[in-house]
């Protein structure tokens, strides 16, 4: 079942921002873990859903949207960075996967104009709406 998961993705939602990252590799896995939160919590309760058609009924789970809805108009206006650096030292390294995790946090800060587009309420609203998800898959 899917209740492991999802009360573990509302444990790392609570986590993350509770101290919010400053580089785009943690806020990356944030906003898709919001986004993952409606598919997994409507799972969990025996409704089968795409994580689109989730988030589309996510008004059904919680009040607390807002947060939806930053977190998608933060996706639209995402740029993903590019560093030669980065790359290179990720293809010459024997983990990969472990060196790119770390690299990407000290590399790649959140860039101004997109930790402008984050409200003072957002970490809350995630907080809240994550909670919202987790009351919902118990019925």
């Amino acid at each position: 079942d899917g209740r492991w998961a999802l009360e573990r993705l509302v444990g790392n939602v609570l986590r993350l921002s509770s101290d919010p990252p400053d580089n785009l590799y943690d806020l990356k896995n944030f906003l898709s873990w919001i986004f993952l939160l409606p598919a997994l919590s409507f799972r969990v309760r025996g409704v089968g859903l795409t994580k689109p058609q989730a988030i589309r009924r996510a008004d059904e789970i919680s009040k607390n949207v807002q947060a939806l809805r930053l977190a998608t108009h933060l996706r639209e206006i995402w740029r993903r960075p590019r560093s030669v650096l980065f790359e290179t030292a990720v293809r010459a390294s024997p983990n990969p996967w472990t060196l790119s995790r770390r690299l990407a946090r000290v590399l790649f800060k959140v860039p101004k104009e997109l930790k402008g587009e984050i409200k003072d309420g957002f970490w809350r609203d995630a907080r809240r709406f994550a909670m919202d998800c987790l009351r919902f898959s118990q019925g």
